[in-house]
């Protein structure tokens, strides 16, 4: 079992086939001896013994606060696979997601944002989920969102600005995101986070929320207007390969194409942990956009490369 699994590949390396108090744990017949046995037989790799204690949790004590967030761990783990899941897996993960969501009772808050999120993740990264759907993923967000405001008013704008039609939403939900993070910082305050805490915090997200917002407007063609939020996302942090792909593709827009292909060909050096690189795949997009295909993009790369090399030489 996949969701089981999970914690011998991640902890092996700390688990002893000699510590097995779950054996002593399973005979319990209190939810929490029972998830605490799943857990141990999991990560000594004795994956039936933990299917069968699962089963009789999920038969016995479906309602129990511990058996709820077994589940929210197991669908944590599946959200995060080893390998890309395929189509047919990645279905059966959104419709996990979507049905866990909506049980009719929920006794830890965090663990209904842990599913919201995921859900609205495994949406926006489906290119058949349609917009209305999708919008209602990340409405989702911000009826479960407990402190967290990076994930609706960042993630949650910038789906709706780039992959729906509903950009004025995306506006909306941005300038929202802004005053209640600026609402949060005042609380905090009062509360005794030391000043600079909440300050980097706050800045932090702001940055977040700017250029989320940028990208709304950048969407919407009021160029000017996200000129200014992308500059604003780009002073309250360092500037990240998204908040430059987006500078990029607004000189494209403003009919510079010299200059966003001399970011973007610039960027795709920079660091980034995830798929795909946000420079790279404007790049690629604006060559599409062009031609139609992508015939000839690999010698256009090169081309973009080798002035990049030259430039950058005589600045030298």
């Amino acid at each position: 079992m996949a969701a089981t699994r999970y914690a011998a590949r991640s902890r092996r390396s700390s688990a002893s086939a000699a510590s097995r108090p779950g054996r002593r744990s399973v005979r319990g017949g209190e939810p929490a001896a029972l998830v605490a046995a799943a857990r141990e037989y999991s990560l000594i790799g004795e994956w039936e013994r933990a299917e069968t204690i699962e089963a009789r949790m999920l038969a016995e004590f479906a309602d129990s606060p511990d058996v709820e967030w077994w589940q929210v761990e197991r669908l944590m783990f599946e959200h995060f696979p080893d390998k890309p899941y395929g189509p047919k897996k990645a279905a059966e993960h959104r419709d996990a997601l979507a049905a866990f969501l909506a049980r009719p009772r929920w006794h830890s808050a965090s663990a209904h944002v842990f599913v919201a999120d995921m859900h609205f993740e495994a949406l926006r990264d489906d290119p058949d989920t349609p917009a209305e759907v999708l919008l209602a993923a990340v409405e989702a967000m911000l009826v479960y969102f407990c402190s967290d405001l990076r994930k609706p008013y960042g993630p949650g704008v910038l789906a709706l600005a780039e992959l729906t039609p509903y950009v004025e939403r995306a506006e909306a939900l941005a300038r929202e995101g802004l005053a209640a993070i600026k609402t949060a910082a005042v609380r905090r305050l009062a509360a005794g986070v030391p000043r600079e805490v909440v300050d980097a915090e706050r800045d932090e997200l702001l940055g977040v929320v700017h250029d989320a917002l940028g990208a709304a407007l950048l969407a919407g063609g009021r160029l000017d207007e996200a000129e200014a939020e992308l500059r604003a996302a780009k002073t309250l942090g360092a500037p990240s390969p998204e908040n430059l792909a987006r500078f990029a593709v607004l000189a494209d827009r403003r009919g510079d194409r010299k200059a966003a292909e001399g970011m973007l060909i610039e960027c795709v050096e920079a660091p980034y942990r995830g798929a795909p690189h946000p420079c790279r795949f404007a790049l690629e997009s604006m060559y599409f956009a062009e031609h139609g295909d992508f015939r000839g993009y690999a010698r256009h790369f090169a081309r973009l490369k080798a002035v990049h090399r030259k430039v950058r030489r005589a600045k030298d």
